[in-house]
């Protein structure tokens, strides 16, 4: 993942209180989640578990996916 694409994920996650670190790993507060991998194949995201590389999901490259994403599998909620 490049600079701009892991801006973009930090832009949406901003929300959630988390955000994107060099690694391409979510970090939400203090703990960052090493269970997920994240990855931009063929102009798709894809969330992978990062012991098995089995998918997880995928979805076209937009906010609405990463916040699906958030929601759907830690049922985060956007910091008020």
């Amino acid at each position: 993942m490049d600079i701009e694409q892991r801006r973009f994920f930090n832009v949406t996650l901003a929300d959630y209180g988390a955000h994107i670190n060099e690694d391409d790993q979510f970090v939400k507060g203090d703990k960052t989640i090493t269970s997920v991998r994240i990855k931009i194949v063929k102009g798709r995201l894809r969330f992978e578990n990062a012991m098995t590389d089995e998918l997880v999901m995928s979805g076209t490259i937009s906010s609405k996916t990463i916040e699906g994403f958030v929601t759907k599998f830690w049922y985060w909620e956007k910091v008020k």
